[in-house]
């Protein structure tokens, strides 16, 4: 296929899975705001992901008539509500072009650089070959294996073979299942062009996170945290380099971001829609790689302090659609965790033999780790500014006893130190796993980051009192 037909296909993919999310949204009756839509990409995406696994389930086969089939009747059925979110969000996309006649030359500059940013990655990772193990041996292995057999099945699969290949097979399928919808899509397999729908989850993350902040920042700051999720460095991993091309990572951590963008919200104006949503994308955190699985326990944690909070003291009950929206997001997690136990498929750190724990280990092991990450923020990379980001954030937090904001803080660090704790436990030698795994557990981390660090500083009082008489806020204003 060539670039510009590859560059058509995954234009069509984002654009259909945009259209099935902003369809769920509507059905669903939940209201929509710039970061509903943001996030509606990523919705549609993953809907037609677990379709193709229920699918496999019920023996329907994998087509693409049968795929799309069902969201155009529903289209069809719906179509006042359709028709009349397409509208509102193509008036709200004619606003924000008219806003950008008003930008100044900096915050204009900034825009266009991360445009031409983007576009790069765009072409970029439609033009580099495959060639990462990880994305090869576990993701596109998977990938083909459920599009082979027309179904989320990985019991043929020899698990002991010689030479030895780690494929991770515990690992959830959500990402193997969206190479497999876009291959349906396209009629066949294409690994270079599968590993280009990484580029659904930067412009979810990015939109989400300037929707989430512009009504608290403005357009300049905004403009400048969206250019800093676009541009960091640290995005070469996944948009840039091919060896790292087709990972998981930065789905995860796009997924991870806009949960915590929800979740403010929902502290922010008392929604609990956003919360609904909040727990959704963790739940689809926890189902694209096992390090969302803590994230979605710590923000069920929350969610369940704020509701019990509301109970306790207005006697506010869950809402129905909170109960059906997060019992619908778990309900996957949990088909993949008792499959996986069935079969045997279990996670490194509980079905490897670990060594004998002794303080003396545990404390060598936690030097090392001290050490090697001491040696990436030495380095002329995002690591010195992502820990200085922490920082500011953790500062600007004790100073403004925002509660919301603590919230969003206490998730990040306990994820970051969740890693930490892998990393200490780990029955793999711990320099083998510095060297092959520190750069994505970053990776996974700093769009949160990023975004914590744009919303400590909407509570700094220049911030807020900028936001509040900056012109056009209206457009993004939940």
């Amino acid at each position: 296929m060539t670039v510009i037909g590859a560059g058509l296909a995954l234009s069509a993919y984002i654009l259909i899975s945009y259209c099935i999310g902003r369809l769920i949204v509507a059905l669903a009756g939940l209201r929509v705001d710039a970061l509903a839509r943001a996030g509606s990409p990523l919705i549609g995406a993953s809907a037609v992901a677990i379709q193709l696994w229920v699918y496999g389930v019920v023996h329907v086969p994998w087509h693409i008539a049968l795929l799309v089939g069902p969201w155009l009747v529903a289209a069809v059925v719906w179509r006042r509500r359709f028709v009349a979110a397409v509208g509102a969000d193509a008036a709200g996309v004619r606003q924000l072009l008219r806003g950008l006649g008003d930008l100044d030359p900096l915050t204009a500059g900034v825009l266009a650089v991360g445009v031409a940013t983007a576009a790069f990655y765009f072409l970029n990772l439609l033009v580099q070959p495959l060639v990462g193990w990880d994305a090869i041996a576990m993701w596109l292995f998977k990938a083909k294996v459920f599009f082979d057999a027309g179904a989320v099945d990985l019991s043929l699969v020899p698990v002991n073979v010689s030479p030895p290949v780690e494929r991770h097979l515990d690992y959830p399928p959500l990402f193997p299942l969206m190479l497999d919808s876009f291959w349906v899509l396209i009629g066949h397999v294409d690994g270079v062009i599968g590993k280009s729908i990484g580029f659904i989850f930067l412009i979810a993350a990015v939109a989400s996170a300037a929707a989430t902040l512009l009504p608290l920042l403005g357009k300049r700051l905004t403009a400048l945290i969206a250019f800093l999720l676009v541009a960091m460095p640290t995005l070469q991993t996944s948009f840039v380099l091919p060896y790292y091309m087709g990972y998981a990572d930065y789905a995860v951590a796009a997924l991870m971001m806009i949960s915590l963008a929800h979740l403010y919200t929902s502290a922010r104006l008392g929604r609990d829609q956003a919360s609904a949503l909040s727990f959704a994308f963790a739940a689809l955190a926890a189902l694209t790689k096992n390090e969302g699985i803590t994230f979605l326990i710590v923000v069920s944690i929350v969610i369940g302090a704020g509701l019990a909070w509301g109970f306790f003291k207005q006697r506010e009950w869950p809402s129905r659609r909170l109960i059906v929206v997060a019992a619908a997001s778990i309900i996957p997690v949990l088909a993949w965790q008792a499959y996986a136990r069935v079969h045997g498929f279990n996670n490194d750190l509980v079905s490897q033999q670990h060594p004998q724990w002794t303080v003396e280990l545990l404390a060598s092991r936690a030097q090392t780790i001290a050490t090697f990450l001491w040696h990436l923020i030495d380095r002329f990379n995002d690591y010195p500014w992502l820990v200085l980001a922490w920082i500011v954030s953790t500062t600007l937090a004790v100073l403004s006893k925002d509660r919301r904001l603590a919230a969003v803080w206490a998730i990040v660090t306990i994820q970051a130190a969740f890693y930490c704790l892998a990393l200490l436990l780990s029955p793999y030698a711990v320099s083998f796993l510095l060297t092959t795994a520190a750069d994505r557990l970053i990776l996974q981390l700093s769009p949160s980051l990023v975004l914590l660090l744009g919303l400590a500083l909407s509570g700094a009082p220049s911030a807020g009192v900028s936001a509040q008489r900056r012109p056009g806020l209206a457009v993004a204003q939940p």
